[in-house]
C-alpha cells in the first residue's frame, strides 16, 4: 500500500486526488517561491481578522517567569514540521509555521524547503521574522521545536537567534490549568475541549515525515498541501490558547474558566511559585463549589496557606471546613490538633480531634497492619498517647 492509499484510508481522500500527477505547489497553497542562487523556499501566506481581548498580559509574565510583559503585537508564534521526532543532527525542520498580529489581522507565514540543500536559505528567511519581536510562543517548543532549530543553525555555522527571546511554552501552562480536568493536554485535545474545534480530514502527525520524503522523491505536492493546512491550524490554535491562558492568569474571574478544578490548579501553582495572595484569590473562587471533594481540597490548601502566613485562626477555620473526603479530613484534623495543642493550649480539644481522626482512619482501613499505612498509624497513635499524658498531668495539677 503506497502513501496516497494510506492517507485515503485514514482521512478519506478521494482516490482520484491521490493519483494526480505533479502540479505546482502554488496552485494548491497560497504563496510564492523565494529564490537565492540554486536554492528556493516556498513562502505561504494567509491572513484573518483578529480582535485581541487583552492588550498586555502582565500577570502572566510574572507568574510564568518571563522577562518582559507580553504585548500581543510583539509575539511570534512558531511551530515546526520535521523529518522525525528523534531530534539531534539528523532531524530537519522542513517547514516552519509562524504567526503574528499586524494591523488587526493575524498573519500566518509558512516556510517550506523542497529539498535538504535549501535549508540555509529557509533559516535565513526565518531570521527576518524575528525583528521587532520580544516573545516566542510555542507548544512543546522548549522540549522540541526550539532545540531542534538551534541545532540546525549550529549545523549551518550560524549564530543562534533564540537566546534573546522570552519563550512561552503553552504546553506547560496548559498542563497547569487543565491537567486535572482533561485526560490529555495535546493541542488537538485542547482544541476540541476548549476551543470547540474538531479537525476534519487532518493528516495524522505520524505520517507527516513520510509525506515530506514522498514529496522529495516525486515532487508531487498533493499530500503536502494537507501538511500546510495542519501546520497552519496549529499556529492559529496557539493564538487562541494564548488569549485563554493570558485571561486566566490575569483574573480568577476570567470568563474562560469552565470548571473550579481549573481555578484550584492555578491557585496551587501560584502558591508553589510564591505568589501567595494571588494564589489565595483563585482558591477562594474554587472553594465556592458544590463539588465536595474539590471544595475539601481547596479549603485544605487555603488552610495550609494561611498557616504559612502566620494566620493560624483562619487556618484552623479552613481546616475545620474540610468534612467530606476521608483522607483530606484526616490531614485537616491533624492540622487542627496541632493548632489546639501548640498554639491555643487546648489539650482537650486537641485530643478530641485526634480521636476523630483515628476514627475516620479506621473507617477507611488506614489502621490495617501494612507498610503503606504505617506512617499514618504511628503519627496518630503517637499524637494520641502524648495528648493523653498531657491531659492526665493537667488533671493532676
Amino acid at each position: 500500500m503506497d502513501l496516497s492509499e494510506r492517507l485515503q484510508r485514514i482521512v478519506g481522500a478521494p482516490k482520484s486526488q491521490a493519483k494526480k500527477s505533479s502540479i505546482p505547489l502554488e496552485e494548491l497553497v497560497s504563496g510564492e517561491w523565494s529564490q537565492k542562487g540554486q536554492s528556493k523556499v516556498f513562502v505561504a501566506f494567509s491572513s484573518r481578522t483578529w480582535t485581541t481581548r487583552q492588550k498586555n498580559y502582565s500577570r502572566l509574565k510574572n507568574f510564568v517567569g518571563l522577562g518582559a510583559d507580553i504585548s500581543p503585537e510583539k509575539v511570534l508564534f512558531l511551530d515546526t514540521e520535521t523529518t522525525g521526532l528523534a531530534g539531534g543532527t539528523g532531524t530537519y525542520a522542513f517547514m516552519v509555521g509562524l504567526g503574528f498580529l499586524d494591523s488587526g489581522k493575524f498573519q500566518t507565514v509558512q516556510l517550506f524547503m523542497p529539498k535538504f540543500s535549501d535549508e540555509p536559505h529557509m533559516l535565513s528567511i526565518l531570521k527576518e521574522y524575528f525583528d521587532g519581536k520580544t516573545h516566542i510562543v510555542t507548544f512543546n517548543g522548549k522540549t522540541f521545536d526550539i532545540p531542534l532549530l538551534e541545532t540546525r543553525y549550529l549545523m549551518m555555522r550560524e549564530k543562534n537567534p533564540f537566546p534573546g527571546f522570552n519563550h512561552l511554552d503553552l504546553l506547560h501552562t496548559s498542563r497547569i490549568i487543565w491537567k486535572k480536568r482533561l485526560q490529555s493536554c495535546s493541542l488537538q485535545n485542547l482544541e476540541c475541549n476548549l476551543l470547540g474545534k474538531v479537525r476534519e480530514g487532518d493528516i495524522p502527525g505520524e505520517l507527516i515525515p513520510e509525506v515530506y520524503f514522498d514529496y522529495v522523491r516525486t515532487n508531487n505536492p498533493t499530500d503536502m498541501a494537507r501538511v500546510f493546512e495542519h501546520n497552519q491550524q496549529d499556529v492559529v490554535s496557539m493564538m487562541s490558547l494564548l488569549e485563554m491562558v493570558g485571561s486566566i492568569f490575569e483574573t480568577p474571574d476570567s470568563p474562560f474558566f469552565e470548571d473550579p478544578t481549573e481555578q484550584l490548579s492555578v491557585g496551587q501553582y501560584l502558591w508553589r511559585k510564591g505568589f501567595s495572595c494571588e494564589g489565595m484569590e483563585y482558591m477562594q473562587r474554587a472553594s465556592d463549589t458544590t463539588n465536595r471533594k474539590l471544595r475539601d481540597e481547596a479549603m485544605f490548601t487555603l488552610g495550609r496557606l494561611c498557616k504559612k502566613q502566620g494566620e493560624f485562626e483562619k487556618a484552623a477555620k479552613h481546616f475545620e471546613s474540610v468534612c467530606h473526603d476521608p483522607c483530606q479530613v484526616i490531614e485537616a484534623l491533624v492540622e487542627q490538633a496541632k493548632h489546639f495543642e501548640h498554639r491555643t493550649k487546648e489539650i482537650g480539644r486537641a485530643l478530641e480531634v485526634t480521636e476523630k481522626a483515628m476514627s475516620v482512619a479506621r473507617q477507611i482501613k488506614l489502621l490495617s497492619e501494612n507498610e503503606m499505612a504505617a506512617p499514618a498509624i504511628d503519627e496518630l497513635r503517637h499524637r494520641h498517647e502524648r495528648l493523653v499524658r498531657k491531659k492526665s498531668r493537667l488533671n493532676n495539677q
